[in-house]
């Protein structure tokens, strides 16, 4: 930081470097620094199976899933929800 005084005019100028001048903080990345990461695919599931048969009446069964589905390759990142269910 350089401070210059000005006595004719009675002016101080004063000098801060630009990166002083940068937001910062703990919570928050710049994007300057983001990498892409490396190439994959995922997949989140959720699978729920049930099966009712009374000794009297129809028996029934049922299944559910559901999830996340996605792939990563340079700076996309695609992400697909999904779910399915059946009686």
């Amino acid at each position: 930081m350089l401070f210059n005084f000005d006595q004719a005019n009675q002016q101080l100028n004063i000098t801060i470097p630009q990166a002083w001048l940068a937001w910062h903080s703990e919570n928050w990345t710049p994007p300057s620094t983001w990498k892409e990461g490396v190439a994959g695919v995922l997949m989140d599931y959720n699978l729920f199976a049930s099966s009712y048969r009374p000794q009297d009446g129809s028996s029934s069964t049922n299944l559910n899933a559901y999830g996340t589905a996605g792939i990563n390759t340079g700076a996309w990142r695609l992400r697909s929800d999904y779910q399915f269910e059946s009686d």
